[in-house]
């Protein structure tokens, strides 16, 4: 399964987390770590999300739409980038 190899600016939501409080969640992601996303929500609250502990439905800008376990995603960003090439 080919993942973005950018999440900034891609919409994002929670299908099933350890914390069920996060699961139904939706927002832009505006921020990645190794460990996390933040995402801001349409009421423009921020949140910060561990990926090890969920499953995203990840829709990119052309609309396409993927489900991505988190501990899947569990490395720098520009590490993933790099393992591409």
């Amino acid at each position: 399964m080919h993942h973005p190899d950018e999440f900034i600016g891609q919409e994002l939501e929670v299908l099933q987390a350890q914390n069920k409080n996060l699961q139904g969640f939706k927002g832009r992601i505006i921020d990645e770590t190794k460990k996390t996303f933040k995402i801001i929500t349409q009421g423009e609250e921020e949140k910060m999300i561990l990926k090890s502990q969920c499953t995203f439905k990840i829709t990119t800008k052309e609309g396409k739409q993927e489900i991505i376990n988190g501990s899947d995603l569990e490395q720098r960003p520009e590490e993933r980038i790099k393992s591409r090439r």
